[in-house]
């Protein structure tokens, strides 16, 4: 069941139209919505919709503590936070405490450059440690990620579409990220990304690219560091190794490997 209660974004990502100052309704709101959905329709699977679920992190606190006191463990919910959220520690705890199981984060890209450009605030090298933290409490990561964003910078470093497959593969590796989704840059209305393409005179004439094809499936502007099939294609086939048949091997190993990895990781649980 989708539930929610806040509006709006403090940050001001180039790519996003979730814009205006940020306005939300209390803890206790979510928490009878909550309520009269376990009483009303026997719920069990919630996802919060917000953008960011740290955005009110008072009301956050107050509506899993609510949670956790009233149902335990016995729901479970899907978030939407940032990254950065890791170093909350209380709140990542209540946050367990109440049953969130899976966390939906933007990571948007591994690559310096282009995290610049998005100004999203933070490094690959932090997007790394902070992953960690969230995996150590116990959380599901899904991972969400921009393919093929277009920045000046990257093209000066002529990082070709080849680098960057290496870099995205490195990264996801590396953070062990439980499922992925990797879309292309999306020119949405409202957007300063959208602006900066029209002045540059990129954007694909709507006869050609409709607004339906406007959900991340498709190419919508004339990137200038790769062709136009490797932005299109790329992410695809970067979201096919991930997904790999022959990647349930690792379910076989991590089965054999269960007992002594719950030993030392599972005293909490247990």
């Amino acid at each position: 069941f989708p539930i929610g209660r806040i509006r709006g974004c403090s940050r001001k990502c180039e790519f996003c139209s979730v814009k205006g100052i940020p306005r939300w309704a209390s803890g206790q709101f979510l928490f009878d919505q909550v309520q009269w959905l376990v009483e009303t329709r026997y719920a069990r699977e919630f996802f919060i919709v917000d953008d960011r679920l740290e955005e009110d992190r008072e009301g956050a606190l107050f509506f899993f503590d609510k949670i956790a006191q009233t149902y335990g463990k016995s729901l479970s919910f899907t978030v939407q936070a940032r990254l950065e959220t890791a170093e909350d520690r209380e709140l990542l705890t209540a946050m367990s405490k109440a049953g969130v199981s899976v966390t939906c984060i933007g990571y948007e890209s591994p690559i310096d450059e282009e995290l610049e450009a998005m100004r999203k605030g933070y490094s690959s090298k932090d997007m790394l440690k902070w992953t960690k933290m969230y995996h150590h409490l116990g959380f599901f990561i899904h991972a969400m990620f921009i393919w093929g964003y277009p920045s000046k910078k990257i093209s000066e470093l002529r990082l070709d579409a080849q680098e960057r497959t290496k870099r995205f593969k490195k990264f996801i590796r590396q953070a062990q990220l439980d499922t992925v989704q990797i879309l292309r840059a999306i020119p949405i209305i409202g957007t300063e990304l959208r602006n900066r393409l029209a002045k540059e005179n990129r954007l694909w004439p709507l006869e050609v690219v409709p607004w339906e094809k406007y959900d991340g499936s498709y190419a919508c502007f004339q990137p200038d560091d790769m062709n136009l099939r490797e932005l299109q294609e790329m992410p695809t086939e970067l979201m096919k190794k991930f997904y790999d048949p022959m990647s349930f091997l690792r379910i076989v190993l991590r089965t054999v490997a269960f007992p002594m990895d719950y030993l030392f990781r599972g005293w909490d649980t247990w």
